[in-house]
This record gives C-alpha cells, sequence and structure tokens, in this order.
C-alpha cells in the first residue's frame, strides 16, 4: 500500500508530495486544480511497464484523434508541455520500500495524426497507431528505481507501413509483472461489453455475484440477481428485478451500473489500487454513506488502495459517516494553489470531522 507520493513535472502538477497515505484517500480541490491529473499520475506509475503509457490519457479526456509530433503526442504529459524536462513519480510503501518512475524525452519531431481508439478497456494493453502520413515521434526514455534495482528502457514507434506505427517499450532487464492497476473517469468508465467481461472474471468465476448485489442493491435496492447474458452480439449485465425476466443493468441508470464497476474495480485489482475520478458522481445522497462504506471494506478485504476525487462537500460529509469504525483507513486531500504552485493539505479522519464540524471550506 503506498504511504507517500511524489509527483514532479506531470501535467499540472510541478512538485507535489503527500505523506501518511491511507487505504482510502479522497481528494478534493477546485476545477482544473489536477485532482484528475493526481489519479492519472498514480495510473502512469503503475503501467509505466505497457506501450500505451504515453497515450492512455488521451482517450480519458475524450479525444480519440492527436497529432503524431512528439510535442502533442506525449508532450502533453509534461508539466507546462516542457519536454526538456523530466517526469518523477515516487512512492514509499507500507513496508517502507522506495519505487521511482524517470521518464525523459529526446525528441525528433514529426506530422502525424495517431489514432488512440478506445484503450481496449481500463487497465488492457493498447497500442497507438497513425491514418496520416509521416514519421513517428522519437523516443521516451524510462528508468524505473527501487530498493535494490534500477532499470532502463526505452518506447519507441516503430513504422508498420506506410502511414501506421506502434508503440514498442523494451526494458534492459527483466521486470515483475505489472499490477492490475485500473482507472474509471467520470466521462468514459467501463462500455457496456467490458463492464460484462470485468464481472464474469471478476464476479461470477469467483462467485462473488451476492457481494456484488449487495452492494449495488444500495443503489437500486430492487435487485435481487447479476449476471452476464447475451444481448445484441455481446454480454451485457443484467440484473432481476422481478419482473419475470431479467433486463439489462444499464437500463435502472447510471448509479447501478457505476456501483457495480466500483466492485468489478475492486476485485481486478487485488493487492493493487484503484483510482476512481467523482466517485460520487450519480449517487443520491442517502446511499453515499452506505456505497462508501461498503467499497471500503471490499477494499480492505481484498487489499486494494482507493484513490478518488469529488467536488462535493456532502461526500466528505458521507465519508465521516462511512469511516467512523475504519478512521485508521482513511484520510483527506484537498489540492489548492499556493504561490502559483499546487500543494496538498492533508487531513486525518479527525483533522477532517473538526473542519466539517466548524463548516471551513475544505472542497
Amino acid at each position: 500500500m503506498i504511504k507517500k507520493l511524489h509527483v514532479q513535472g506531470y501535467k499540472s502538477l510541478h512538485d507535489l508530495e503527500i505523506d501518511d497515505l491511507r487505504r482510502f484517500v479522497l481528494i478534493s480541490g477546485d476545477n482544473s486544480i489536477g485532482k484528475t491529473n493526481l489519479l492519472e499520475a498514480l495510473f502512469l506509475f503503475h503501467h509505466v511497464q505497457k506501450p500505451d503509457f504515453s497515450n492512455r490519457h488521451w482517450h480519458w479526456r475524450g479525444i480519440p484523434h492527436i497529432p503524431g509530433d512528439a510535442r502533442h503526442f506525449y508532450g502533453a504529459l509534461f508539466h507546462k508541455f516542457d519536454t526538456d524536462g523530466e517526469i518523477v513519480l515516487g512512492t514509499k510503501d507500507s513496508a517502507g520500500h522506495d519505487v521511482e518512475v524517470r521518464i525523459r524525452t529526446p525528441i525528433r519531431p514529426s506530422a502525424s495524426v495517431a489514432e488512440i481508439g478506445d484503450g481496449s478497456g481500463p487497465g488492457l494493453e493498447a497500442e497507438a497507431s497513425s491514418s496520416a502520413t509521416g514519421s513517428p515521434p522519437g523516443p521516451l526514455e524510462v528508468e524505473i528505481r527501487s530498493h535494490d534495482r534500477s532499470v532502463e528502457g526505452a518506447l519507441a514507434f516503430k513504422q508498420t507501413k506506410p502511414g501506421q506505427w506502434q508503440a514498442e517499450l523494451d526494458f534492459d532487464s527483466q521486470l515483475p509483472p505489472v499490477p492490475n492497476v485500473i482507472y474509471l473517469g467520470t466521462r468514459l468508465g467501463m462500455d457496456a461489453a467490458t463492464e460484462a467481461a470485468r464481472f464474469g472474471e471478476y464476479v461470477e468465476r469467483k462467485k462473488r455475484v451476492p457481494f456484488a448485489v449487495e452492494i449495488v442493491k444500495q443503489v437500486a435496492g430492487e435487485i435481487g440477481d447479476l449476471s452476464a447474458i447475451p444481448f445484441g452480439g455481446t454480454n451485457i449485465v443484467h440484473c432481476d428485478v422481478g419482473w419475470g425476466e431479467q433486463i439489462p443493468l444499464r437500463l435502472l441508470g447510471d448509479g447501478a451500473s457505476r456501483v457495480l464497476q466500483y466492485v468489478c474495480a475492486i476485485l481486478y485489482a487485488q493487492g493493487s489500487v484503484a483510482l476512481f475520478d467523482e466517485v460520487d458522481s450519480g449517487l443520491h445522497y442517502s446511499v453515499k454513506e452506505k456505497v462508501l462504506r461498503s467499497l471500503a471494506m471490499a477494499a480492505r478485504e481484498r487489499d486494494c488502495q482507493i484513490f478518488a476525487t469529488t467536488h462535493s462537500y456532502e461526500c466528505a460529509e458521507k465519508a465521516l459517516e462511512a469511516f467512523k469504525d475504519m478512521r485508521d483507513d482513511f484520510c483527506y486531500v484537498r489540492l489548492e494553489r499556493e504561490k502559483g504552485r499546487i500543494v496538498a493539505k492533508h487531513y486525518s479522519y479527525d483533522a477532517l470531522a473538526v473542519a466539517i464540524e466548524n463548516k471551513w471550506e475544505v472542497r
């Protein structure tokens, strides 16, 4: 579990440090302050061994086509598009072990257009290809340092045929398996087919359907069962609401589907990290405390750490109710601008309780 995080040179985050992190980290702050950037930085840290790490964020932002020159293709990862700089992502875990990822960019400009596609679903490998003529961008250098070794690699963009190229990532020595980190954004969570695939793999196959049903019922109380059923050429998660036949879960609204995706994500990211942007989006105020508590208990059971963002004062209030018996599992982080830089203000459970009681602004 991550106890300390350092992000330097990534997008809006020039030099950010957060200490004393817990199993459930709730992150707040103004619009455009960098909450989503922080989640993306965490994903990049865990996903840097995969060749699509340089472009995944474009898909999450709803941008399917980007210029293929280095400045645009991966320059957006760097603070103020400064591709002469360096991205540094560092963590210290609960055992005291440090891991640091460094990304540098020797640049060779080009003039092509990259097509990202759908990203193959959260946590899965994808390729980036160009649909226009031109050379691919130059390579990225990647270095991974841990307490016992250092590994170097390069992300290169290989032209497969005129107007098309793909990313290839090579390291100079063997790396440990990539953890099952997952990011769920407000704009693009799982599509229906990916949702059904994750449900089948991590809920149905592992006989966790009753567990999932109990959590989803907090949003849609009429649900009695869940299953993945063929529908229109692909599998879709269906639910039993007592109508004589099962219906697609998504017909009940975004809230039920989103909570199921949270459950699938936690089961998928066992021993790793799940990243939820605007975690309370689509949830009625009356169910937020129950949902947060259920997610926290599921994360504890699966040894999963959750980083979640919110814009809501109400979500902070509900988090206090949800974690009143699990105070050591929770912390609250507010991103603020201070002297032109973004900094993190850390609140323990008790500190947040004092702030809420006195109606201080902590969003």
